[in-house]
């Protein structure tokens, strides 16, 4: 899950050999230099592993799915965090190119995703003008990031009492773990450091979203066995979690407001 491999995907420069004729390729690499240009500058990047393939097709590695996270020092931020524009993309013909919009909090070194459609989800099919289509999704994302604060700062001012406090642990809980969940529901909520502390609904999402991808939780097999939880290092996991835990606490944003 490093960008060292043999083949580096971000710097592909032509697609997977099997995609279709319609597919509209969009070096990675262009996108970097083009937001660049622009004030952003690459934070990190994230390169998806690659299954061995079936009998009779090319290797997919140098053209898989990879994740970079941009922040620009001149775009609105929060007081405890700085946003950031994500870029997913593969080279595959398997998805979108999208971009997300990302906060990182320097307190812990972490990186949340903001996964909501029509607010900081812009998908860019390769077909057509893809580059084209993709600088227009910058813009577009960018455009928003007032809204986004308006919505954290939401977060903010929204207090969860002990029994609201256990009710959203258990439902964060269960978007990682749907069936058996190998921690207390109050282990989501644990307390790394001392800026963690506080009842706000916006500490209760940063706490639960660290504790379900960096995981180093201890708990139990269905069995029995001790364990202890492993970081989500899948980037479809990744996107889909923190898709799921942003809709999570927007629902209980809008009870607790009601």
């Amino acid at each position: 899950m490093n960008t060292n491999t043999a083949m580096n995907p971000i710097n592909a420069i032509a697609p997977y050999s099997e995609v279709s004729a319609r597919y509209g390729f969009v070096p990675t690499t262009s996108v970097v230099g083009i937001l660049e240009g622009a004030g952003w500058n690459l934070r990190s990047a994230q390169v998806a592993g690659v299954r061995k393939p079936k009998e009779g097709h090319a290797d997919k590695e140098g053209f898989q799915k990879h994740l970079l996270r941009f922040q620009n020092k001149g775009l609105q931020s929060l007081a405890d965090s700085e946003f950031e524009l994500i870029f997913v993309n593969d080279h595959s013909g398997s998805g979108v190119a999208r971009f997300l919009a990302g906060l990182f909090r320097q307190a812990c070194v972490n990186g949340m995703i903001i996964v909501q459609e029509g607010l900081a989800d812009v998908r860019v099919r390769h077909v057509g003008d893809a580059a084209h289509n993709v600088i227009e999704g910058v813009w577009e994302l960018v455009d928003r990031v007032p809204r986004m604060v308006e919505k954290v700062n939401e977060f903010k001012e929204l207090g969860l009492n002990s029994y609201d406090s256990f009710c959203y642990s258990e439902e964060a809980a269960k978007i990682r773990w749907p069936e058996h969940v190998p921690i207390l529901n109050h282990d989501v909520q644990s307390v790394r450091r001392q800026e963690d502390r506080g009842n706000s609904l916006w500490l209760h999402y940063q706490r639960a979203q660290e504790s379900l991808l960096k995981g180093g939780l201890s708990g139990k097999t269905q069995t029995g066995r001790n364990m202890v939880v492993r970081p989500i290092r899948s980037i479809d996991e990744t996107v889909r979690i923190n898709q799921e835990l942003w809709t999570l606490t927007e629902k209980w944003a809008a009870n607790l407001a009601a």
